[in-house]
This record gives C-alpha cells, sequence and structure tokens, in this order.
C-alpha cells in the first residue's frame, strides 16, 4: 500500500522528485520539527540525532542513565529518472560522547509506522510545494 515500508528497514519510501538535495532538505525538515539535528552528510547518507528523553534514559540507561541520543540512519540511491529510494534505521546511542563506552544499539521495529509517516510527511510536502509566509 501507499507509503509502506519498501524494506526491512525502520522507513522506507520512493520520491519522484528531480533534486536529491531537495528531498534531503524536506526530510530534514520533517525531522528537525521532532528535535533532530544533522550530525553527518556524506552524499547519499546521512544521521540525524536528537536528545533522548528521560524516558529513553532510563529505558536505554546509558551510563548513569545520561547521554542517550536518539539516531536516524538514512540513505538514498536512485531507482529510476528522478526517482529516490530512501531508508532509514533507527538507534538508540549509549552514553554519547563517552569514548569508551558509547554503545549504538538498532531499536526495534515497533514504531516502524511511526518512522514511516516522517518520511510520508516529507514527500507531502515536497509535492505540495512551501507554505505561504504568514
Amino acid at each position: 500500500s501507499v507509503g509502506e515500508p519498501e524494506s526491512a528497514s525502520h522507513a522506507s519510501l520512493r520520491f519522484t522528485w528531480p533534486s536529491l538535495q531537495d528531498i534531503q532538505r524536506s526530510i530534514d525538515k520533517v525531522f528537525g520539527e521532532r528535535g533532530f539535528t544533522l550530525e553527518n552528510r556524506t552524499g547519499e547518507q546521512w544521521v540525524l540525532d536528537r536528545p533522548g528523553t528521560t524516558g529513553d534514559a532510563i529505558k536505554w540507561g546509558g551510563l548513569e542513565g545520561k547521554n542517550v541520543v536518539i539516531r536516524a540512519k538514512l540513505k538514498s540511491r536512485p531507482v529510476g529518472p528522478s526517482l529516490y529510494l530512501v531508508e532509514f534505521d533507527v538507534f538508540v546511542d549509549h552514553d554519547k560522547g563517552q569514548r569508551f563506552f558509547e554503545e549504538e544499539t538498532r531499536l526495534m521495529m515497533l514504531k516502524r509506522s511511526e518512522y514511516q509517516n516522517l518520511l510520508v510527511e516529507a514527500r507531502r510536502r515536497l509535492e505540495v510545494g512551501p507554505e505561504p509566509a504568514p
């Protein structure tokens, strides 16, 4: 069905758009509204992080229950003319910044539809164009 993940990733979606950079900007904006910031981008791969909540820290129990980060690792690839497949997986980074203790764990697929909806929203925004200025 439309909007369903096409892979074993937490989320994946095809974008019909001529510019990968426009797709990335749209995704970055949707994720940014949910507290994620760009950590790294190399061509068709990029990483967005958000600080973990208190609940995340308790659940994932980093060193002393602190420094937990939720990380989305995204990748895109062309699958046709002006057609890109974007996929991502979500990880929890325990004890971010603690050189010897930092540990990354892939999250289970429990919130797959929530993650999928982020890509659906990014694609929708591309298709309808920018919102008018207030």
